[in-house]
C-alpha cells in the first residue's frame, strides 16, 4: 500500500513538468539562456508570490556566474536579497533599483528572494 501511495505522488510530481519548480519554471521565465549576463540563477528553484511586487534599492554585492547561485543585493539596514534573473549588464558594486516578485520559497540559501522584472542603475552615493 505504501509503495502505491509513493508511486502516485511521483506521478503527480512528474505531471507538473516544472510548473512551479526547477528548470521548467526558470526556462519559462527566460532565465535558461546562454548569455553570460543571465547565467547566474538559471537553475535556481523558486515558487513566486502572485501579486506581490516590490521595489528595492541597494548594491549588487555578488553577480553570480554559477547557474546554481543567486545574485546578491545588499540593502543598508536590512537583510540582503537574493536576485533571480538577468542583471542586464549591471556588475558587482553598482547601485541599482530592482522591481520584481518576491518568492514564497526558493533555493537561494536563507535570503529573501526577488525575481528581477526590471533593474535600473542608480548614481553612486557621494
Amino acid at each position: 500500500m505504501r509503495i502505491i501511495r509513493n508511486l502516485a505522488a511521483l506521478a503527480a510530481i512528474a505531471a507538473l513538468g516544472g510548473c512551479a519548480t526547477g528548470q521548467g519554471l526558470m526556462s519559462d521565465l527566460g532565465f535558461g539562456g546562454a548569455a553570460p549576463e543571465s547565467r547566474g540563477s538559471s537553475n535556481v528553484q523558486a515558487v513566486w508570490r502572485d501579486g506581490v511586487s516590490v521595489m528595492v534599492t541597494g548594491q549588487i554585492s555578488l553577480a553570480a556566474v554559477d547557474p546554481n547561485q543567486c545574485h546578491l543585493l545588499t540593502v543598508p539596514g536590512e537583510d540582503a536579497y537574493a536576485l533571480v534573473g538577468a542583471l542586464g549588464g549591471v556588475t558587482e558594486g553598482e547601485r541599482v533599483e530592482v522591481i520584481g516578485q518576491l518568492a514564497a520559497w526558493s533555493t537561494c540559501d536563507t535570503y529573501r528572494t526577488l525575481r528581477i522584472n526590471r533593474i535600473r542603475r542608480l548614481q553612486p552615493i557621494s
